[in-house]
């Protein structure tokens, strides 16, 4: 995919095109994986609707995330989430901000006992804007 080339960081992990479900329309949908902060890539999902309003929002958490976990929060919550930002015609992205599985991780490395200082970057900000910035060249060539 020509748009992530000039991000030297970035891989694509899957491009497809996802059917229409009951809670989103048709989208195509890209996972990237982006390398350079901290010891743990970030996963990027970005969802382009078929039916495009043509306008960019991104989905981000808040808290100890940068990612809201949906299957747990419920669909029903009422922040912003990929599904009801594409269910309304927005291209959109979230990204894990290389936060690995646990909730509740917040930059503490259990072995050493030691601060991981560039996830708690990536946390405050730095995973929110990159993310952003990758995202929009992907919707764009899309």
């Amino acid at each position: 995919m020509g748009a992530i080339a000039t991000f030297s960081n970035v891989s694509l992990v899957s491009a497809e095109l996802e059917a229409a479900r009951e809670d989103r329309p048709e989208a195509f949908h890209v996972v990237l994986s982006e390398a350079g902060y901290g010891t743990t890539p970030a996963t990027i999902n970005i969802y382009c609707p078929m039916d495009w309003n043509g306008r960019f929002l991104g989905c981000t958490g808040g808290g100890v995330r940068t990612l809201h976990l949906y299957e747990v929060m419920g669909r029903e919550n009422r922040i912003v989430m990929p599904f009801n930002a594409t269910a309304n015609g927005f291209a959109t992205a979230n990204t894990d901000g290389g936060v690995p599985g646990d909730v509740f991780y917040f930059g503490l490395d259990e072995k050493t006992g030691k601060i991981d200082y560039d996830l708690i970057l990536n946390l405050s900000y730095r995973s929110t804007h990159s993310m952003t910035v990758i995202a929009k060249e992907v919707v764009r060539a899309v």
